[in-house]
Order: C-alpha cells, then structure tokens, then sequence
C-alpha cells in the first residue's frame, strides 16, 4: 500500500494502490490491478473464482442469517409477539388440571373450572423445541401455537457483503444459493406470455426469505399458582352450595 510522509516525519496510507502486490486464493502473488476482489477483499486470479468465492460468502452470510432468526423463535420476546386471546382454550384444560389434582367428582371439577378466576397474566411461556410434543410438566397449559413458517424481511444495506456486491451479482448468487434459507422470488405479469415471470429476488433495496425454526410455545400457570386459584374457587363453591358438597 502506498503511503506518504507528513511534515512530522510520520507515514499514513493514502489507500489501495493499483500496483500493491496481494496473494490471490489460488496462492500466486499479483498487483491489485490484475486481480478480482470479492466482497469482503478477497483477492482473486480469476472470474470465475471470484464468483464462486462470492457465492460462497453469500450462502454463509445467509445461513447465518436463518440460524439468527429460528435462534429469536426461542426468545420469550418472540412469544410476546403473538396475542395471547387467540392462542387460549383454557376452560377445558383449567378442568382437566382439577380432575388430575384434586379429589373431587367430574360434576365437581367441571363447576369448579367456572369458578377459578385466571387471567392471561397468570400463564407464563415456555418453549420445546418439538413442535408434535404436549406440555407434561405439574402447571397447567391453557394454550400454545406452533412456530411453524416464519419470514423475514432483510434489508441489503443492512449487510456489508451483499452491500459491496452490485445488484446483477448479489441476484445471482441467491440463484446459485441452496441452503437453509427459502428465498422469495419476485415474479410479474406478463401480458404477451399469458403468465407470472420471475424478475429477482431483489426488490426496493430488500429481499425475503422462509425458514421453519420447529418448536412451539406453551403458556402455563405454575403449579402453586393453580392451587391458589382452586382454593379460592372451593371457597365460593362452598359459598354457593352453603357450605356442603355434592
């Protein structure tokens, strides 16, 4: 790299120079005026390395991207994103939990169910990275959702490597790409053929992408706070049927 001399004697880099001598991937000495740079200033001795040298830069950098996204699927913030009224078939399971824990006839734990006054607040998450397993813990599971198909929205600018690569080149590296990540490929349509075309997966400077993490999430109110919440039930039970049982 050429540099050049301050008034104080020091040395500082003006920047690349075209006649820099770099070693190349395939391990030849050349100026930087006859190589091909990648996107991360890999130097390389031909086209075709380079861009089998960008296509392999670009699959990492998306695989890592999907592996950072189902990683957020098993975040407690991910489970918060979905609104919990759509997610609950408490009764049913409030009654269950009572049949299982309390000695106490059907026709007893079914009223009981009625009476127990739970709210949202008092289930908490907890993710199984099985998605076909139920919850067998000692709370009571009054909803969960699977993670299922998850989609992401990536901004180009976002990513150093795919910002370096022009637009004709990034395309083509996430055709050549088959990993973890589904990428979403735009289409139009057109009038002549009668049909959708694809057009790239890049669109106003963004691309999508699909990935199915597994898992799920249960909500589940403890244990102590399920027996809080029978008892006070007992006691209106109690209340209502003056103080005797069926």
């Amino acid at each position: 790299m050429e540099k050049q001399r301050l008034f104080d004697g020091s040395l500082v880099a003006v920047g690349p120079h075209r006649l820099d001598l770099l070693v190349c991937s395939d391990g030849v000495e050349r100026y930087r005026c006859e190589c091909f740079l990648d996107c991360r200033g890999g130097a390389h001795g031909s086209a075709e390395e380079l861009e089998e040298a960008n296509n392999a830069i670009v699959a990492e950098v998306l695989d890592a991207l999907c592996a950072a996204a189902g990683d957020y699927t098993q975040h407690d913030d991910y489970s918060s994103c979905y609104p919990l009224e759509d997610t609950f078939y408490g009764g049913e399971r409030v009654e269950e939990w009572i049949r299982d824990h309390c000695d106490v006839s059907d026709d007893v734990a079914k009223e009981l169910a009625k009476l127990v006054e739970w709210d949202y607040i008092d289930a908490e998450p907890e993710y199984c990275w099985n998605e076909y397993n139920g919850y067998y813990g000692k709370g009571c599971c009054v909803g969960g959702f699977a993670v299922g198909e998850c989609e992401e929205q990536i901004d180009i600018s976002t990513v150093p490597e795919f910002a370096a690569l022009g637009k004709d080149a990034l395309e083509a590296a996430f055709a050549a790409y088959n990993g973890d990540a589904f990428l979403h490929e735009n289409s139009r349509w057109d009038k002549e053929k009668e049909c959708r075309v694809p057009t790239g997966y890049i669109e106003h400077g963004c691309f999508y992408f699909y990935h199915e993490p597994g898992g799920r999430w249960d909500f589940v109110i403890p244990a102590e706070r399920m027996e809080e919440l029978v008892s006070d039930a007992m006691i209106q039970y109690c209340r209502l049927h003056d103080g005797k049982g069926k």
